[in-house]
């Protein structure tokens, strides 16, 4: 039923059946978010891959992202500004891979810790000589996304939503974080030490 639906929606990054692993006890996921309108199509954790659809004026914007560090919140939580009435927590050291004007970027979240805490949003991507470059900013993910546009595409005016560039909405991330910060703490003792 998924491959069926994925044919009426085009992906920034090409969907294979590979990006997904297929056993017979796994299915696919799709969650929909009644109040925002977007669908994510997923099989995370055993699956870095998310696929994401956003409906904003009728029309469908795919994105897909790939989970590189699901990151943990803060004992301080830092929101995103809000966006048609909703924020989003920000994750400390998250990562996402995802694909911003043709170009595949890691998008990062580093929180700042000084009289007052900050979040640092970094987009990162590789250049046509196989440097790594960045842009970041101190105020929001979307500055980030902009500055990017900005060096990229020498679009000095371009804007981007940060919330979607970093996948910051996506709900099922955010709980999966709760879960994982509700476990107790296990002691790891190195091999070597008795």
């Amino acid at each position: 039923m998924f491959y069926n639906i994925l044919k009426y929606i085009r992906f920034q990054t090409p969907i294979t059946c590979d990006h997904f692993q297929e056993t017979q006890n796994e299915e696919l996921i799709l969650v929909n978010d009644e109040n925002t309108h977007h669908s994510f199509f997923h099989n995370y954790p055993s699956n870095p891959y998310i696929h994401a659809v956003r409906i904003f004026g009728g029309k469908n914007y795919p994105q897909t992202y790939k989970i590189i560090s699901l990151g943990q919140y803060s004992t301080k939580v830092i929101y995103t500004r809000k966006d048609k009435g909703i924020n989003y927590k920000i994750p400390n050291n998250y990562q996402v891979e995802t694909t911003l004007n043709g170009l595949v970027v890691l998008c990062k979240t580093q929180y700042q810790f000084s009289r007052k805490i900050a979040v640092k949003y970094i987009v990162e991507w590789t250049d046509e000589n196989g440097q790594i470059k960045s842009s970041y900013s101190l105020s929001s993910a979307g500055a980030a996304g902009s500055l990017f546009l900005k060096e990229i595409c020498n679009k000095p005016n371009s804007r981007v939503s940060g919330t979607t560039l970093f996948g910051l909405d996506i709900g099922f991330l955010h709980q999966i974080r709760k879960i994982i910060a509700c476990q107790p703490q296990q002691s790891i003792t190195p091999a070597n030490r008795k």
